[in-house]
C-alpha cells in the first residue's frame, strides 16, 4: 500500500489529537481561572480587613480624644490602658500590611496570558502593587510620627499628641487603602470579563472544531463507506461492472478502486465465459472479448495468431477492427523472426508475453519484422500475447493491442486465467466453420 493510503488515518487522529488537545485547553483553562479567582479573592479580602483595621486604629485614636484621663489618681492607669489598646491596634495593622504586602509580591494576578490586552485597562496588578507600596510607605510616616509624638518617656506618654497625630493623620490615610482596594476591585473585574471572554472564545472554536469535525468525518469517511456497502449490493445483486467515481488517495480511495477492479474483473469474466460460448464466428469471439474488457483492460486492437507446426509459422487470421488487416504486410512471424522464439517458448511456459515499449522493441531488433508491421499498421504502444492450447492439438495467441497504456501484471494474470476457455471456444468455432466448409 503506498504511503498516501495512509492519509485518512492520519488526518482522522490529527482532528482527534486537535480536539483533545482544545478539551485539555479549556478545561486546563478553567481550573487557572479557578485557582486564580480564588488568590486574588483572598487577597481582596485581605485588603478589606485592612480597610476594617484601619477603621479601627482611627477609632481608638478618636475614643481616646473624646475620653481623656483627668482624674489625677487614676491618670496613669488610664493612660497605660488607652496606650495598651493603640499600640495593639497599631502592631496588628502593621503586621497585616506586612503579611499583605508578602503575599501580594508572590501573586502574579492575571487570570489570563500576559499577552491577552485588557479591553478596559482601568488597573492592574502592577499598578495595584505600586499603590500598595505607596500605603506602605505612608504607613511608615505615620507609624513614625506617631511614636515622635509619644515621646521617649516610656512612664509618661504624650498619649494625647500620639492620638490626635492618628485622628489628623488616619483619614488620608485610610482613603488611601480604600482607593488601593477599589483598585484591586476594578482589576479583579476586568481580569473576569476578559478571562470569561477567553474561555467563551475556547468553547466557541472547540465546539466549530467538534462540529466540523463531525461534517468532515461524514462526507470523507461514513457517507464514502456507505457508498462502497451499496456498490457491493449491487454487485451481489448482478450488477457486475458497478463502478464507483474515485479520486484522492487515503484508504477508502484505495478500497473503492479494489472495489472497481473487483467489480470489472467479475464483469469480464462473466461476459466473456457467457459470449465466447454463443459467438458463431472467430470475429463474433474477438469482438466479444473487446465489449468485455469493458474499462478494466486498455483494448484498442485485438488479433488471432494461429500456430502452423508444419511451417513452424505463426498466422494472423483475424483482426478487430478487420481494416487494420487491409494495409498488413506478411501476416505471419517467420523462423526467422526474433518474435518466433519467444512465441514457441511462451506455447510451451503458458505464460503471457507482455511488451510495454512495443515501438522501441520493434526498432532495436532488425530481426522484429511482425513487430514492426504491427507498429506500422495499428499505431499499437503495448501489447500482450495471451498463449492459447486447446489440448486437443490446436495452438495460437490472442494479441491485445493499447495506445494509451501498458497492461498492469494483475490485467494481465486475468488473461491468463481466462486462457484455457477461450482456447477452446475458438477451436469449437474452428473446428465448426471447417466443417462447413
Amino acid at each position: 500500500m503506498k504511503n498516501t493510503a495512509y492519509g485518512l488515518r492520519l488526518k482522522v487522529l490529527t482532528g482527534m489529537a486537535a480536539f483533545a488537545t482544545m478539551v485539555v485547553a479549556v478545561v486546563g483553562f478553567s481550573l487557572h481561572i479557578l485557582e486564580r479567582s480564588q488568590q486574588n479573592h483572598r487577597l481582596l479580602g485581605e485588603l478589606e480587613q485592612l480597610e476594617e483595621a484601619t477603621a479601627a486604629l482611627t477609632r481608638s485614636g478618636a475614643n481616646y480624644l473624646q475620653n481623656p484621663a483627668r482624674d489625677f489618681d487614676t491618670y496613669e492607669r488610664d493612660v497605660q490602658v488607652f496606650l495598651t489598646e493603640i499600640l495593639g491596634d497599631i502592631n496588628q495593622f502593621d503586621s497585616r500590611l506586612s503579611r499583605l504586602s508578602t503575599k501580594f509580591d508572590a501573586s502574579t494576578g492575571e487570570m489570563v496570558p500576559a499577552w491577552i490586552p485588557f479591553t478596559d485597562p482601568r488597573a492592574s496588578h502592577e499598578t495595584v502593587a505600586l499603590r500598595l507600596n505607596g500605603v506602605t510607605s505612608q504607613w511608615s510616616t505615620v507609624q513614625t510620627e506617631f511614636y515622635s509624638q509619644l515621646g521617649d518617656e516610656q512612664n509618661d506618654p504624650r498619649l494625647e499628641w500620639g492620638a490626635e497625630h492618628l485622628v489628623d493623620a488616619m483619614p488620608a490615610f485610610s482613603l488611601a487603602v480604600m482607593e488601593m482596594t477599589d483598585q484591586y476591585r476594578a482589576f479583579l473585574d476586568d481580569q473576569s470579563v476578559l478571562a470569561e471572554r477567553v474561555l467563551s472564545a475556547l468553547v466557541i472554536l472547540m465546539a466549530i472544531l467538534g462540529v466540523g469535525g463531525i461534517v468532515w468525518f461524514y462526507t470523507r469517511v461514513i457517507r464514502r463507506i456507505g457508498d462502497v456497502v451499496d456498490a457491493c449490493s449491487h454487485v451481489a445483486q448482478g450488477k457486475f461492472g458497478y463502478s464507483l467515481n474515485v479520486s484522492g488517495e487515503d484508504e477508502i480511495s484505495v478500497l473503492a478502486r479494489a472495489f472497481n477492479t473487483l467489480s470489472s474483473r467479475s464483469q469480464l469474466v462473466l461476459a466473456m465465459l457467457s459470449d465466447l460460448q454463443q459467438a458463431p464466428s472467430v470475429e463474433h469471439a474477438l469482438n466479444a472479448i473487446v465489449q468485455a474488457s469493458g474499462t478494466y483492460l486498455p483494448v484498442a486492437w485485438v488479433g488471432l495468431l494461429q500456430a502452423h507446426r508444419e511451417t513452424e509459422e505463426f498466422h494472423l487470421t483475424h483482426a478487430l477492427p478487420a481494416t487494420s488487416l487491409s494495409s498488413w504486410g506478411p501476416r505471419a512471424v517467420a523462423p526467422a523472426d526474433s518474435l518466433a522464439t519467444t512465441l514457441d517458448d511462451a506455447l510451451v511456459s503458458r505464460e503471457p508475453i507482455l511488451i510495454n515499449d512495443l515501438r522501441k522493441l520493434a526498432l532495436e531488433s532488425q530481426k522484429a519484422t511482425f513487430l514492426r508491421e504491427l507498429v506500422r499498421a495499428t499505431q499499437m504502444e503495448a501489447l500482450v500475447a495471451l498463449p492459447l492450447a486447446s489440448g486437443a492439438g490446436w495452438e495460437g495467441f490472442i494479441l491485445f493491442g493499447s495506445r494509451r497504456s501498458g497492461y498492469r501484471k494483475d490485467q494481465v494474470e486475468l488473461l491468463k486465467n481466462l486462457a484455457p476457455t477461450t482456447a477452446l471456444s475458438l477451436q469449437r468455432i474452428l473446428e465448426g466453420a471447417t466443417r462447413a466448409a
